[in-house]
């Protein structure tokens, strides 16, 4: 079977996001077991290598879209529908050259760029991996969606309701696909993103104890993962806790700018307790989350939510807003608690009970995270869509 992921990200870079970090640990696990796989990448000079068996087949994204944005008054608007359909093209172009070489059983993508999904030959057999799509996220925020975004997203739900099949990271996230696109949608199974291999060892449920408690947050310093009303929990809890400390690990956002957060700390007079280190990988992360009292995920949207299965798999407890897989994996009052997005207050007392509580994270029922595990369940997945011949 040869699989090809539309990646765009390159999976093998240092720090690659979500989706690309994905295509790696899947394609690794797939391609153990005899699976050829191929990734889809952006890049300044197209052309094919490898990374320890992993194809990566390079991509110029069009530049029209950029062009358009710097054009006064409609152009921003049109500039993201149009990347849409610049992305499309070129990822039909590449799928239908690369067939031609070597042929495509199943290919994968993502929501972006997916109207270059359909149309293709019968025998590529075409799904679309729901990572979850700045329109989704930009929903579950305070304030009006953006004209371009809307835009942008009438001409995704063209390919959702187009390509085979549709695979989500969650249930809750596969909910919320379902409520947008009604009954005009292909089958939809759920299978969780596989746990990276450095949160695999049962070992790391033993913690570090630290005497200083330890709030952390992991994660991209964006408005949608909730880090303004985190901030303000964090300052009601600092009132009743003034030795309480909070780590945020991730890179400032646009969203967010950092002079912006820096000022809400002063204002908030919280200042002294908080500590941003930027973003974390590998031993460093690691340590970060053996370190933390209590794991903290206020998102006010998660398609999945990577940081509470990789907190739980460290033995801390969790608290989380209610989306994502957090809901599948958090017992309250046993090993965390669940709050609504964006409710500050809610929040602060959900971490005041957790600290005065006894939460035990003990790391385990995370066997189906494996990438072993997932691997099997997507290859099903694949077959099955290959069976609609």
């Amino acid at each position: 079977m040869h699989v090809v992921f539309a990646a765009w990200d390159d999976p093998t870079r240092s720090g690659c996001g979500g989706v690309a970090s994905y295509v790696r640990r899947l394609g690794d696990a797939l391609m153990a077991t005899g699976v050829q796989v191929t990734a889809l990448v952006l890049q300044r000079d197209p052309g094919a290598r490898a990374d320890r068996g992993l194809r990566l087949e390079g991509l110029r994204r069009g530049g029209l879209h950029s062009w358009l944005a710097r054009v006064p008054g409609l152009g921003p608007i049109g500039a993201l529908p149009l990347r849409e359909l610049e992305d499309a093209w070129v990822l039909r172009q590449a799928l239908l050259r690369l067939h031609a070489r070597e042929p495509i059983d199943v290919c994968e993508g993502i929501e972006t760029g997916s109207l270059g999904l359909l149309g293709l030959p019968r025998c590529i057999r075409t799904c679309i991996r729901l990572h979850g799509e700045r329109y989704t996220f930009a929903r579950h925020l305070p304030g009006r969606l953006a004209l371009e975004l809307r835009l942008s997203r009438a001409l995704q739900r063209r390919a959702l309701r187009g390509v085979q099949g549709l695979s989500a990271p969650s249930a809750a996230h596969a909910l919320e696909i379902r409520s947008e696109l009604g009954s005009r949608l292909p089958a939809l199974t759920v299978i969780p993103n596989p746990l990276p291999s450095d949160f695999a060892s049962p070992a790391l449920a033993r913690r570090e104890s630290s005497p200083t408690p330890r709030l952390l947050f992991v994660g991209r310093l964006q408005d949608v993962k909730g880090v303004v009303p985190l901030l303000r929990a964090f300052a009601v809890l600092r009132r009743r806790r003034p030795e309480l400390r909070l780590e945020l690990v991730g890179s400032f956002h646009p969203s967010l700018p950092e002079p912006a957060l820096l000022r809400l700390c002063r204002t908030l007079r919280i200042e002294k307790g908080c500590s941003f280190r930027g973003a974390l990988a590998g031993a460093q992360l690691l340590q970060a989350y053996r370190q933390a009292t209590l794991v903290v995920v206020p998102s006010y949207y998660e398609s999945f939510g990577y940081i509470c299965l990789e907190a739980l798999a460290c033995g801390v407890p969790v608290v989380a807003s209610r989306t994502g897989i957090a809901a599948e994996l958090i017992e309250p009052g046993r090993n965390g608690l669940l709050v609504e997005p964006g409710d500050a207050a809610a929040l602060a007392r959900a971490c005041e009970r957790a600290l005065c509580s006894d939460l035990r994270a003990a790391g385990r029922g995370l066997e189906r995270f494996a990438a072993d595990q997932v691997a099997a369940r997507m290859r099903t997945f694949y077959e099955d869509l290959l069976r609609q011949h």
